[in-house]
């Protein structure tokens, strides 16, 4: 289903324990900037889709919009990137994560993303390419400060 604004704490709590599973741990400043963000953002440049469980979420999938330079390389200067996919521990192995992917790529699509990027980790490269994501777009590389 759709993030409503109460989900959002624990959307946070989720990409917390994904950001720990990748090796850096998620500080109260972070989660605390992080919602607000997403507050102020929900359904406007951001997607956010999830599962419930119980009193909180099994998974859930984040995704923003943006509009590019125009590009002979796309029908529109929309461009949507899959920020964040997870699953609670708990949860695994029941196909939340595709659900939720699936359903941020179909608003991204239909809210003119005519590209979707994504940096996937290893474990969840064979999820992408279920959903029809191919490595024959251009090399991401990345610089940091």
């Amino acid at each position: 289903r759709q993030a409503a604004s109460e989900d959002i704490p624990e959307v946070v709590r989720l990409v917390g324990i994904m950001f720990a599973e990748l090796g850096t741990a998620a500080n109260p400043s972070w989660a605390a900037r992080t919602q607000d963000d997403l507050s102020k953002r929900l359904w406007d440049d951001v997607g956010i889709f999830v599962v419930d469980n119980g009193p909180g979420l099994a998974a859930c999938s984040v995704g923003v919009l943006h509009e590019s330079l125009p590009s002979p390389r796309r029908r529109t200067q929309q461009v949507g990137y899959i920020e964040w996919v997870i699953t609670d521990p708990d949860c695994r192995r029941r196909h939340f994560g595709m659900s939720v992917t699936s359903a941020l790529v179909d608003w991204l699509h239909g809210h003119g993303a005519a590209v979707i990027d994504v940096h996937s980790s290893v474990a969840a490269e064979s999820l992408y390419r279920r959903l029809g994501f191919t490595g024959d777009g251009p090399v991401a590389l990345r610089h940091r400060l």
